[in-house]
């Protein structure tokens, strides 16, 4: 009986840290469009590209308020787009078709890819080392930028729809089969020989996740070596296709979903033990891709020219796994900073903790939390945009303890 209580006990907590953490603000944007985006990339809050079916493209420079849309030619299915900044990008889509612009998608000049097949996604190491992946095993690699672009060796001619490196050598290729490399596409090694996946993402060299089909989601701790399967959590009726997955730290992550009921954005913070839904969509506005930046800020588009926006993540999480011996609260970075930036405390017993913000005139302009924690060490994240340039106090309360920090919010 006892171990039920506790049980239960854990459960609670657990969800109640989940609907906390659930702090995302999906908005849906004005596209002007209602043809398919199958692709998105953000460059910056407020800097953003989309390209899709009919050769549309997309671009916003005012967070989405405006978008701005160009038709490069209805024979083309664009898939993927990717931008190195905000002037600086490709798109891939059907029977082989490569466009670089380096204006900021004013003007696109056609590259030769060297293959018919269709090219769903694009991985940018750097400004000219780039990679892209398509049907029939094909794998794409330019190191000037796409001036040249050289199709590698793979073992099986099945579709691969998503790529992902770590650095120059080390990278992961999956789709209808799963492949790894460690020395730059050189030599690509089957580790799957059947996936039904749509994305990979790796954090780090070590720890990375998969989506796809059937509610898929893999997460691996060993370089992509092995995968274990993360079914728990919101995993629902009808299946759903995860079609893009990003995480900003080891434990805070997103997937993009869609369905016959239309698509999803689920979310989770602790690592995919368990995931909960933070933005469902409706049976028109499937979701097909989501590009976002280290801050949880940024989009993800889809059918009939969907575009929903995502806000900073802002929240609090437990992110150690020792109790601190004393309570702190770190210096935040960046700073100065804009709009959002984040700092670490310790909590060394269990009890009401306030994080509260001041301007200089000493008003309290936000509070960040009050309420009961749990000895552990916390990211605490704080977001500015509501407020003007100037100079800013966090001051952290618990029992005894008492920490101030200055911080620049500089726009």
């Amino acid at each position: 009986m006892k171990r039920l209580i506790l049980a239960f006990f854990v459960f609670i907590l657990n969800f109640t840290m989940l609907v906390r953490f659930s702090n995302g603000q999906w908005i849906l944007q004005n596209s002007g469009t209602t043809l398919p985006l199958n692709g998105v990339s953000t460059v910056s809050s407020g800097v953003c590209f989309a390209a899709g079916d009919s050769g549309v493209f997309l671009k916003t420079v005012n967070a989405g308020v405006n978008w701005s849309k160009s038709m490069l030619g209805l024979n083309y299915t664009f898939n993927a787009v990717k931008f190195t900044n905000a002037n600086t990008g490709w798109i891939a889509g059907n029977s082989g078709v490569i466009l670089k612009t380096v204006n900021a998608g004013a003007n696109w000049t056609a590259q030769t890819s060297g293959t018919i097949q269709n090219l769903f996604s694009i991985f940018i190491l750097n400004a000219n080392t780039i990679f892209i992946t398509g049907d029939s095993g094909v794998v794409l690699k330019t190191t000037n930028g796409g001036t040249g672009w050289t199709q590698q060796t793979t073992e099986l001619r099945k579709a691969l729809y998503a790529v992902y490196f770590s650095d120059a050598n080390t990278g992961w290729s999956t789709g209808s089969y799963y492949i790894k490399t460690t020395n730059g596409g050189v030599n690509w090694i089957t580790k799957m020989s059947s996936a039904s996946r749509r994305s990979i993402f790796f954090l780090n060299p070590l720890t990375g996740w998969m989506t796809g089909l059937n509610y898929g989601k893999s997460k691996s701790t060993d370089g992509g070596e092995t995968w274990n399967d993360t079914y728990s959590g919101y995993d629902y009726s009808p299946p759903a296709t995860y079609t893009a997955v990003q995480f900003i730290n080891l434990n805070v992550g997103w997937c993009a979903a869609t369905h016959s009921l239309g698509g999803s954005v689920i979310m989770t913070t602790n690592g995919g033990a368990n995931w909960f839904n933070e933005y469902p969509t409706t049976d028109d506005r499937q979701l097909y891709d989501m590009s976002l930046l280290t801050s949880g800020e940024g989009w993800a588009v889809g059918k009939t020219g969907t575009i929903i926006k995502r806000g900073p993540y802002i929240g609090i999480i437990n992110i150690g796994g020792i109790v601190p011996s004393e309570y702190s609260m770190s210096r935040n970075y960046p700073n100065p900073f804009n709009p959002s930036t984040k700092f670490t405390i310790d909590i060394a017993k269990a009890g009401l903790t306030k994080i509260s913000v001041f301007d200089i005139a000493g008003r309290e302009v936000q509070t960040l939390m009050d309420e009961t924690l749990q000895p552990g060490t916390y990211d605490v994240r704080f977001d500015g945009s509501g407020l003007n340039s100037g100079v800013y106090f966090v001051r952290m309360t618990a029992g005894d303890f008492t920490e101030t920090r200055r911080m620049v919010l500089l726009k």
